[in-house]
Parts: C-alpha cells; structure tokens; sequence
C-alpha cells in the first residue's frame, strides 16, 4: 500500500467474522477481498511444528479438547477448526503467501508469537522458506521478542499492550521494537503524536467498528496498521 493512502490493513485472524478464525480459509477470504495482509497466532505442538491457534488449548476453536502444547502436530491437523477447517501449520501459510506473491503483492504477515522462545523457532522457519514478503513479529512476552532480537537485528518487532504507558516507550527502545501494538482504545491523538516523536510506528487493534476506523485512519502521522475482524468495514474505511 502506498504510505500516503494510510495504514496496512490486516485481517485479524484472517477474515474471523465470517470465516473460522485462523485458517487458511480466513486467511484467503482476507486477502481475496483486498486486505494487505494478515495477522494470525503461531504456537509449537509437542512435535515442534508451528501451528496457527490463538488459545492455550483446542477447546474453543475446535472439536477436540487439550492444550496445543501437549499434541503433535499431526493430533492437530485431525481436528475440525470449524467448517471442516483444519489448524494449519505456520509452513502452509507461508507457502500460501508466496503462491499469492507469485502474482500480486506479497502479503504482509504479523506474526503474534504466543509463547515464549517461539521466536528463534519462526525465524528459522522464515529462512529457510526464504518467504520474501513484509514480516512483523508481535508478542506480549517481551522476553521473547528480546531473544528474537538478538537472533535477527533487522527483524520488524511490534510489542503488543492493551494499554498505554510511557514505560512502552523504554520497553521499545531496550528490545529495538520498531511498532507499540495498542489496543485501538487505547490510541488517542495525544498517545499517536507521542509515539510518533519516540520514533516509533503504531498499530491499532482490533478494530471492527466504524466509527473507530474513521477516527484511527485520520490520525497524523498515519499508523503503521490497522487489525480488524471484518475486512470489509476496514476497506471501506468506516463508510
């Protein structure tokens, strides 16, 4: 997307409003509808493979019950995510985003790593599928995204908060964060204008009503990005 025209515009778990959150079937309707790109929540099975889940455990996105960590990625692929949707791996979504690459934008990826020392595990995965689009990895456990850092100096790091505080700020420059990731509440022209100065970019989430589309799109400078459940009411930039 061309800066000046405003935030990325990234489908929150996909297309999670009509489509089971955090499959590839959200993940397509997404980016088929015109978004630039996703966010989705990356978690290692009990076999070490990267899977896609939001929760801790299965029981509220599938049919199965128990925490994601104590079931191989194989007991997680044979569960029903909605739809006949499965939990896919992060490895299918890169490859997913780089078939779309092949004729069109590459899709920007966020990548909340949920839990700790996920991050060394995802950028050895990102190398060595060498996906060439934009990545951002996002985490509430800033240990993790310090050990992340000094894993990779160039990586695109966004430190996630429901609130805002000045301590973001500090917290930001001693891991090398490049965004604060704010729930859109907590995002006022005051806290924009503040960030800004601090160097840093801001992205807003979730943000599905109009209103606060509107309100956050007209912020100055514009925010890195915008994360929303309903691509299309982010598209139409709350009209």
């Amino acid at each position: 997307m061309d800066r000046a025209r405003g935030p990325l515009l990234l489908g929150h778990r996909g297309a999670m409003a009509a489509e089971p959150e955090n499959t590839l079937r959200a993940f397509r309707r997404a980016i088929d509808l015109g978004l630039d790109g996703l966010e989705c929540d990356v978690q290692r099975a009990a076999d070490g493979e990267l899977v896609l889940i939001h929760d801790d455990t299965v029981d509220r996105t599938t049919d199965g019950t128990g925490s994601v960590g104590s079931l191989t990625s194989g007991a997680l692929a044979a569960l029903d995510a909605g739809g006949g949707e499965r939990i896919p791996t992060l490895a299918a979504l890169l490859a997913y985003a780089a078939d779309v690459a092949r004729t069109g934008p590459a899709p920007f990826l966020n990548l909340e790593l949920k839990m700790p020392g996920v991050g060394p595990d995802t950028l050895a995965l990102l190398d060595r599928v060498g996906y060439a689009g934009p990545v951002a990895l996002s985490s509430f456990d800033y240990p993790t995204l310090v050990e992340t850092r000094r894993l990779d100096s160039a990586a695109e790091l966004w430190i996630l908060s429901s609130t805002w505080s000045e301590e973001l700020i500090a917290q930001a420059g001693a891991i090398g964060a490049t965004c604060l990731d704010l729930r859109h509440g907590a995002i006022t022209a005051e806290v924009a204008a503040r960030v800004a100065e601090a160097g840093l970019g801001l992205v807003a989430w979730t943000v599905n009503e109009p209103e606060d589309i509107r309100r956050l799109r007209a912020l100055r400078p514009p925010l890195r990005a915008l994360i929303g459940n309903y691509p299309e009411r982010l598209l139409a930039g709350g009209d």
